[in-house]
């Protein structure tokens, strides 16, 4: 029995209300999954976090209170110089507050649009690492992009902790000529199956930035500014991506978690009817369809995303509303007792699904857009597609959008310190 969605109107809102009284369910759930323990690494001296360093960060000052005064005279309470061979670097701070409970193993997006430090400075982008304050952990990290010309960058760090009643802080050094390269980016996504940024040139590959499987072939698609990076617009009725052999993504799994951003692009609110419902993405077996539909009671602006979620005891029709000209955030996470949806990180809908379980799935493809059963493409962009075999909570979706939307605000960058 799904929870009562109530779409609300509001005069001089730029968001819907939800009506929250029957989003009970989410109480309680578990603020992270279990930890995934990460191969560590060295080289040149460094070491690599891992899970089993986690225990140590309060001491180590990632985020924890008593950071102190740094002993190489900083004022902004770093230790001793990590490397001289970086001899640069930049103060990053995740202020006090920015998330609503402690996550562990966070992907935080450190989005510069363009600094002239780094432009001056960075000999490439192997030449980037991410430190703790304390100089004793190197986190794990990929570069999505970066701009020699410019000083853009778009970076995910993994943090081991972030507090909500502290936040975090970690330094970016840089300045280092013919740095070596840093383990393959795929570390920060070890709890994901699927991650793409939909930043990949126009056709061919779409790259899982969490494993070496399960990349997409696009059909069309033009590559276009997203709300991280580039994304990925779906122009024609034809466009899409396929991937092969996805059956084995959440096959039989007891819980997971999808989210992602998407901008449909229509220009009246009729152009997505009953008749059409085109498809963001389909597969069948754990899902049939993320399709867009329209009822008559739908605000103005706005359609709904519906995933046909077909579990083993019966299939629920979970609902997101979702802008009709702009990016909303997505995400849709079954538990094991409850499926539910969020738009802009706010809980939707929570559907009863006590007993139920994802099937094993048959041998058919994931698509984005158009699918390979013939149905249409919606037309508008894609962004940052996730699927994780975890139940994420509120808070951590709540995080992923914050940070997304508000990069500059969510993640601070200090003055330039050099060695």
């Amino acid at each position: 029995m799904a929870a009562a969605l109530a779409i609300v109107a509001c005069a001089g809102c730029s968001r819907l209300g939800f009506d929250r009284t029957r989003g009970a369910a989410d109480a309680g759930v578990a603020e992270d999954g279990p930890g995934f323990v990460t191969d560590g690494w060295s080289r040149d001296g460094l070491a690599l976090h891992d899970a089993t360093a986690g225990a140590r960060d309060g001491a180590r000052g990632d985020g924890a209170a008593g950071d102190g005064a740094g002993t190489d005279g900083s004022p902004y309470g770093g230790t001793a110089w990590w490397d001289a061979r970086h001899p640069y670097r930049k103060l990053l701070t995740v202020p006090a507050g920015a998330v609503t409970a402690d996550l562990l193993d966070f992907p935080v997006l450190v989005s510069l649009a363009g600094d002239p430090d780094l432009r001056a400075q960075v000999t490439g982008p192997n030449d980037l690492r991410f430190v703790s304050v304390d100089g004793a952990v190197v986190y794990e990290h990929e570069v999505e992009s970066w701009s020699a010309s410019s000083g853009a960058l778009v970076a995910w760090v993994k943090l081991p902790r972030l507090a909500s009643a502290t936040g975090a802080r970690f330094y970016l050094y840089f300045g280092r000529a013919a740095a070596p390269a840093p383990p393959a980016g795929r570390s920060v996504w070890s709890a994901y199956r699927l991650v793409y940024h939909l930043a990949d040139p126009m056709g061919g590959a779409v790259r899982n930035a969490a494993s070496e499987i399960f990349d997409g072939t696009a059909t069309g698609t033009v590559s276009v500014v997203g709300r991280v990076g580039s994304a990925r617009r779906f122009t024609s009725l034809a466009d899409g991506v396929s991937v092969a052999g996805a059956s084995a993504l959440v096959s039989g799994a007891p819980r997971f978690s999808l989210s992602f951003w998407l901008f449909p692009d229509y220009a009246t609110d009729g152009a997505v009817s009953p008749a059409m419902e085109p498809r963001v993405f389909e597969q069948l077996g754990p899902w049939t369809a993320g399709r867009l539909i329209r009822f008559g009671s739908t605000p103005p602006g706005w359609f709904l995303l519906q995933v046909d979620l077909e579990l083993v005891g019966g299939t629920e029709y979970a609902q997101v509303p979702v802008r009709r000209a702009g990016w909303t955030h997505v995400a849709l996470v079954f538990d094991g007792n409850t499926v539910r949806t969020y738009s802009d990180g706010q809980l939707a809908n929570t559907y009863a699904a006590a007993g139920k379980q994802v099937p094993v799935a048959r041998d058919e493809h994931l698509t984005l857009g158009h699918t390979t059963f013939g149905r249409p493409s919606f037309i508008g962009s894609l962004d940052e597609f996730r699927l994780t075999l975890d139940a994420r909570s509120s808070a951590w979706l709540s995080a992923e959008r914050a940070n997304a939307s508000a990069p500059q605000t969510f993640v601070t960058v200090g003055a330039l310190e050099q060695k």
